[in-house]
């Protein structure tokens, strides 16, 4: 099997927040718009990226979840040769992870966001959701602390 040259295939970010000024309150330069921001990865080589939208929240409110899911859709709208979403989901919510799991593999989106442990406040991850995303994606960013991934092989709902 031959690879495509770099050249010919480009570089993926395959794990981005697409941040603007606005998001967040960085100590350097951030673009102001996503033309700005797509054109600084262009720069770089990037051709494509795939990533999700974080915010720090307490684990109780799945809005919060939603919140990212329809901001990385707007990103994708704005710039969809350059970005594809990722789903975020939250193990305290199943069934409303599920549901969003379902809504962007509708839209054809098969990746997963972010689940972030030290960002979404959980601590045991959930069967349920593990086999959703099992059936719906591809590939995915699990972020989490040792501790939570040993409390998760050993407490697994």
């Amino acid at each position: 099997m031959r690879l495509p040259d770099l050249p010919d295939y480009g570089i993926i970010d395959a794990h981005m927040h697409p941040y603007l000024a606005e998001h967040r309150n960085f100590p350097f330069a951030v673009p102001v718009t996503y033309d700005e921001y797509f054109a600084e990865q262009r720069r770089a080589g990037i051709t494509l990226s795939c990533g999700a939208f974080n915010i720090r929240n307490d684990g109780s409110d799945f809005s919060v979840i939603k919140e990212c899911n329809r901001r990385v859709l707007e990103v994708h709208a704005a710039s969809p040769d350059e970005f594809l979403p990722g789903v975020n989901v939250h193990p305290n919510f199943p069934e409303e992870s599920c549901a969003e799991v379902q809504k962007f593999y509708d839209l054809g989106f098969r990746w997963i966001g972010e689940i972030a442990g030290y960002v979404m406040n959980y601590t045991v991850f959930n069967a349920q959701l593990l086999t959703c995303l099992l059936c719906h994606t591809s590939e995915g960013s699990f972020n989490t602390a040792y501790g939570i991934l040993r409390r998760n092989a050993l407490e697994f709902k």
